[in-house]
């Protein structure tokens, strides 16, 4: 499901970023990704049916977050002979934090492992939910800062948003090509 769920994403955000640019995408899109880890925290044995719908949520929104991530990080890389580099560092830096990701959740984890349980609105938070809360934080830390990111070309995501409920997003996403 996460797998379909990604191809779908790909291709509507990427016919989307493609229409209205990376930025606005991407200020869509961070916000309702941090849902994703925080939907975990709310999966117990009793509602495991929900499990598809996070993984779909999750596929989807990130193939967003991919697409619209590179296509900014293309419009920013000179055309030079330093472009690999500049493709390179980047590739090395998403790798480093890919490893250092689950060590911190591993810290966090490791810290409150044992920790009695947390209620909240009738829910029962224990040492594993912090985790995902902590990574929810995480994600939403690249919304404090994408408004500072020019995008001559971008359009506000209200504008977005508004040309999608209006309309069919599915031919704002594939009638560009």
């Amino acid at each position: 499901t996460y797998t379909l769920a990604m191809v779908v994403g790909l291709v509507t955000w990427g016919g989307l970023v493609k229409r209205y640019s990376s930025k606005p995408i991407l200020e869509m899109i961070i916000l309702p990704y941090a849902l994703v880890p925080l939907s975990w925290t709310l999966i117990t044995s009793e509602n495991t049916f929900l499990l598809p719908l996070v993984w779909l949520t999750d596929g989807f929104l990130f193939a967003g977050m991919y697409v619209a991530t590179l296509n900014l990080l293309y419009g920013y890389v000179p055309t030079d002979a330093r472009q690999p580099g500049y493709y390179a560092s980047w590739s090395a830096i998403i790798n480093i934090g890919m490893g250092i990701g689950p060590f911190l959740g591993y810290l966090v984890l490791d810290r409150v492992r044992g920790m009695e349980p947390v209620y909240l609105l009738g829910h029962r938070f224990v040492d594993i939910h912090f985790v995902f809360i902590c990574a929810a934080l995480f994600i939403i830390i690249p919304y404090l800062f994408i408004s500072k990111v020019p995008d001559a070309q971008a359009v506000t995501p209200l504008y977005v948003f508004g040309q999608i409920i209006r309309g069919n997003p599915f031919r704002y996403a594939f009638n560009h090509y």
